[in-house]
């Protein structure tokens, strides 16, 4: 079973009676979609919705706080059997995240002071449950939100699969390119500078499984190659190309700094809402400043590059993709505080059911 969980009174204040009613319609059609897998759909907020689905009224959340909401889950999880994943309706200003302090302590090293993630919403059981968020767009109006759920739904249903795989990497890495091994193949290896999503290539990049292993910012909405030779970061991926690219039934994994940040984004200032909207499956990002490729061997440079080429052997193998990122994470797993940097930040945008 997988238990899906939604937040009315945010819906309302931020859609409308109109525009909540849209969307409910809608995540129900979702939720009814899957061949061969019960969905529970739950606003925890609402008695109507709890006592719709035979849950006690004393499970209602009364407060829009992290910790609260996952008491409400776990209420449900302990009467309720088998169940294998937990998928949060909306972004973090429907559902909020769970905020951490930053592991790592040095802000010359790490600016971030904390970290965002959404592990704990699936601690239900000792070992726990993979977690995914299918998010809205960002925006106050209803349309953009129905639309990702209506990609959800179809990826449910009879998940439209592209083939093949497509890797990106920015150049100055190119030892760690190696992570495309792990990838099902045939792969379309791409560097950047060099490459850069537009409408003559983008065919290249509408694949099934996605990689991509570029610059990220907290300020700057376009993912970048850097360029030796100018000294200068060049875009390599933009919301506006991707939200012209097809993506159905993509995963895709992101090791682009910030990359998974959904605070005060839309679809046209983030990639990975963008990639969501354009109908991908499942996106994999980080929701801080992630370490990659870039740092010294005192830093472990290759931190997510690990944990992307365990998720992808995974995924090859045909796990799930929740599943592929929370045992590519525990393997990974450690005190050092950048590997536990790493593993707390990683989040899954869709459906973590879905292979």
């Amino acid at each position: 079973m997988i238990l899906a969980i939604g937040i009315e009174s945010r819906m309302l204040d931020v859609f409308g009676p109109d525009g909540t009613e849209q969307i409910q319609l809608q995540a129900e059609r979702w939720s009814g979609a899957s061949v061969g897998q019960r969905t529970m759909l739950v606003y925890i907020d609402s008695h109507r919705s709890l006592g719709a689905n035979g849950l006690p009224a004393g499970f209602r959340c009364t407060a829009f706080d992290p910790s609260q909401i996952a008491a409400s889950i776990r209420n449900i999880a302990g009467v309720l059997e088998g169940i294998e994943a937990v998928v949060l309706l909306g972004g973090p200003r429907l559902i909020p995240h769970f905020v951490e302090p930053n592991p790592v302590s040095s802000r010359i090293i790490d600016p971030d002071g904390f970290v965002a993630s959404d592990r704990d919403y699936g601690r239900i059981s000792e070992t726990g449950v993979p977690v995914g968020r299918i998010p809205d767009d960002g925006t106050n109006r209803s349309g953009g939100f129905v639309r990702i759920l209506e990609h959800a739904e179809n990826n449910r249903a009879r998940r439209p699969f592209s083939t093949g795989s497509f890797a990106l990497t920015n150049r100055e890495w190119a030892a760690a390119a190696t992570i495309a091994d792990a990838m099902p193949s045939p792969t379309n290896r791409q560097y950047a500078p060099g490459w850069r999503l537009a409408p003559g290539n983008q065919a290249e990049i509408e694949c099934r499984f996605v990689h991509i292993n570029v610059h990220g910012f907290s300020d700057d909405p376009n993912w970048k190659g850097f360029s030796d030779a100018r000294g200068e970061f060049v875009t390599a991926l933009d919301p506006a190309a991707i939200r012209r690219a097809v993506l159905p039934g993509s995963t895709v994994f992101a090791e682009t700094c910030y990359g998974g940040v959904l605070d005060g984004k839309t679809a046209s200032t983030s990639c990975a809402l963008a990639m969501m909207e354009a109908g991908a499956a499942c996106v994999v990002a980080g929701t801080g400043l992630v370490f990659g490729s870039q740092l010294g061997p005192d830093q472990d440079p290759s931190n997510a590059d690990h944990v992307a080429r365990e998720f992808w052997n995974l995924v090859a193998a045909g796990y799930p993709v929740g599943r592929s990122l929370s045992e590519a994470l525990e393997r990974f797993a450690g005190t050092e505080p950048y590997r536990t940097k790493t593993q707390r930040q990683f989040i899954v945008l869709g459906d973590p059911t879905l292979q």
